[in-house]
């Protein structure tokens, strides 16, 4: 035999060789393919249950469409808010209420007496409480709260920070417990973008 007939007989068993490992390969690349899409699978579900939990009972995410909050939050921020936190007196917080999202600062929690005079004032049990910008705070004519207000167990007395035209407690009276949402952990400013 010659060199050219060896050669020849060793490139065609080499050939043969090789379709017979990719016979062999392409169960195994199915097998393949089908343990990375469960996986996918599996790690996608798990995500989207993480992800419905934290939403549901640690905090949510929001955007501000409205000056109510100005200058603490502005139209267009983003809102990052934690559900797992009481909210006391002084606290920016999110509430839904007559289904709309609301961005208010808590003024009385249960217990306190709020009263908010003609002449621009608002006090908390008597005092006048440490603002860091004043805000004319007046009654809403023909408003649903009489003042001095003592605010029930279960709610809260909300002022938006823009008094003169923000919606708050003056205007529904005080908010039940069950509307808040949360209390602003972080805002995001998205003005231009």
């Amino acid at each position: 035999m010659s060199i050219k007939e060896k050669l020849t007989q060793f490139f065609e068993k080499r050939k043969e060789k090789q379709k017979v490992k990719n016979l062999s390969k392409k169960p195994a690349d199915k097998k393949k393919v089908l343990k990375a899409a469960k996986d996918l699978l599996l790690k996608t579900f798990f995500l989207c249950v993480a992800g419905y939990l934290i939403w549901t009972y640690v905090g949510e995410v929001h955007i501000v469409h409205y000056q109510d909050m100005y200058p603490a939050i502005k139209d267009g921020d983003l809102v990052i808010s934690y559900k797992m936190v009481e909210a006391y007196n002084g606290d920016v917080i999110v509430y839904f209420f007559d289904n709309t999202y609301y961005y208010g600062r808590v003024v009385g929690i249960p217990g306190d007496e709020i009263g908010i005079t003609e002449n621009g004032y608002f006090t908390v049990n008597g005092s006048i409480p440490y603002e860091t910008i004043y805000y004319v705070t007046k009654p809403v004519e023909g408003g649903p709260v009489n003042y001095p207000y003592k605010v029930q167990e279960g709610e809260l007395f909300v002022l938006a920070d823009m008094r003169d035209n923000g919606k708050d407690s003056r205007y529904f009276g005080a908010i039940p417990v069950d509307c808040y949402r949360g209390k602003a952990v972080l805002i995001v400013r998205r003005r231009g973008i």
